[in-house]
């Protein structure tokens, strides 16, 4: 485990920094969110807003791990790497093991009964994951199990994306065939 994380810190470091990018991205547009929908009242633009924030985070850690698959596809063509489909899904829990732990201390602390402790560590993990915030400021105070729930985008996307490049899927749908002879000339 120790070896893994050594080797792919870099690949860790990038998740991380898109992560915290798209924390402050999801801060701003949150905030102006709410000062807009104070004069309007409108739950759907927060949805909308909350629906963008998370495309846009999905979409930059699909091409941060597709691009990595896409350079590990040359290593294992060429006999220098050992193919591993879950790689994607390994470096997304390392990135993530932080507030995985987080989620988990908020619902051990929510069942045990310390709802301040619980209280205070959700306000913590809606400010980390700021591009979720409009969707965890949305639900109740009891659903708990949204700060662990919003973790799995991050794990899937990471895992397919890295599977598409290792295979040298270009994109998620695929070109067609004119398109294909559009870009061969």
């Amino acid at each position: 485990m120790k070896k893994f994380l050594k080797e792919n810190l870099h690949m860790v470091g990038k998740i991380w920094c898109n992560h915290f990018g798209m924390m402050v991205f999801g801060l701003m547009v949150s905030i102006a969110i709410s000062m807009l929908s104070v004069q309007i009242n409108n739950n759907v633009i927060k949805i909308i807003a909350g629906v963008f924030m998370i495309l846009m985070y999905m979409f930059l850690l699909y091409t941060v791990m597709w691009e990595k698959g896409a350079s590990d596809k040359v290593k294992i063509d060429g006999g220098r790497l050992k193919k591993n489909k879950l790689y994607g899904l390994y470096v997304s829990l390392y990135a993530n093991s932080l507030f995985i732990l987080l989620a988990l201390l908020i619902i051990i602390f929510y069942h045990c009964g310390l709802t301040d402790a619980s209280s205070f560590l959700s306000v913590v993990s809606s400010f980390i994951n700021g591009m979720y915030i409009i969707f965890t400021g949305m639900c109740p105070t009891w659903f708990v199990y949204i700060y662990l729930i919003i973790q799995l985008p991050s794990l899937i996307v990471c895992t397919v994306s890295y599977i598409l490049g290792v295979n040298g899927v270009k994109y998620i749908f695929p070109e067609s065939k004119k398109q294909r002879e559009q870009n061969l000339r």
